[in-house]
Formats: C-alpha cells, structure tokens, sequence
C-alpha cells in the first residue's frame, strides 16, 4: 500500500507542477476539480449506493468520515490525476479526433474511456486491494461494479470533451 500511496501523492505532486509551471488556470482548474470529485465518490461509493470499502493502511483524510468509513488521500490524487490532467491532455487531441472519427467522435472515446475506467478499476480493486466493493457477485465483473464503466466512463468522457470546449470559450 505505501507505494500505491507514494505513486499517487507523487503523480499528484508532478501534475501540480507541470499545471502551475504552465500557468494555465484552465489546467489548475481542471486538476483541482479533479482533485474535488473524490466529494462525490466519498458520498456514492462509502456505504452508499455502491458500497465500497477502502483498505484501512491507506492515510486517510482526516475529517472525512461516513458511517465509519473514512477516505484515503491517495485516491483522491488518482481522481486529480484521472479526471483533471488526463482529460486536459487528451482534449488536445479533440479537433483531430473530431476529424478522423466525424459522426463516431463520442460513442468511441466513450467506449474508450469506459475500457480505461474498468481497467484502472480492475487493477485497483482485484490488483492492489485498495478499495472493496460489497454487492452481489451479478453487479461485479472481475470485482468491480461494472456499471461504473459506463458511469466513470461517462465523467470521463465528459471531461474531456468539456475541456475542449472550454479551451475554445476562452479563447474567445
């Protein structure tokens, strides 16, 4: 768990870096709301609807407690690093993706997003045993709510599109 931890915090750490040394407050922006996502999953995931459960020898975030469930800091970096930095850099690419794959621009990265979603999840959960999810066997595929594939997958996908527009808006 200590180098899961120090991966995290260290992906978190070189992202903020490489946002504040561009001095883009759209990237900033995008880190930190990112960073901020780890709200929603404290209150969805921990004993909520998806019931997860994170290993107790991660550092948890002091103060953040439901139900007895308290929420690792290490995740939250992963959701600055997955849903802020990735999406900034992969909306660089929006205009040639738009062009090459036309009508088929959004169910692709879609599709793609929520592979990469299940991916990362699976190696989280069955890998390192970061976190748990405790529903019926019929919901998880691999250990994971696959449901989330579409979900995460969608936020993903919605940030990246988002910020390629966002980029163009302030441009203006």
């Amino acid at each position: 768990m200590a180098i899961y931890e120090l991966g995290s915090i260290g992906a978190f750490l070189a992202a903020l870096w490489w946002t504040l040394r561009s001095r883009n407050p759209l990237y900033l922006g995008a880190l930190f709301g990112g960073f901020m996502i780890f709200g929603f999953d404290w209150m969805w995931c921990v004993r909520g609807f998806f019931n997860a459960t994170f290993n107790q020898d991660l550092f948890m975030i002091p103060g953040i407690n439901i139900l007895g469930e308290q929420y690792p800091f290490a995740v939250a970096c992963n959701w600055a690093v997955g849903y802020g930095l990735l999406p900034v850099l992969a909306s660089n690419y929006h205009g040639m993706l738009s062009r090459k794959l036309g009508a088929l621009h959004f169910p692709v990265v879609l599709v793609a997003c929520a592979v990469i979603d299940l991916s990362i999840e699976i190696f989280l959960v069955s890998g390192l045993g970061v976190y748990t999810y405790h529903q019926k066997p019929e919901f998880l595929l691999i250990g994971v709510a696959w449901s989330n594939a579409w979900l995460l997958g969608g936020l993903l996908t919605l940030s990246y599109f988002g910020l390629a527009y966002a980029r163009r808006w302030a441009a203006i």
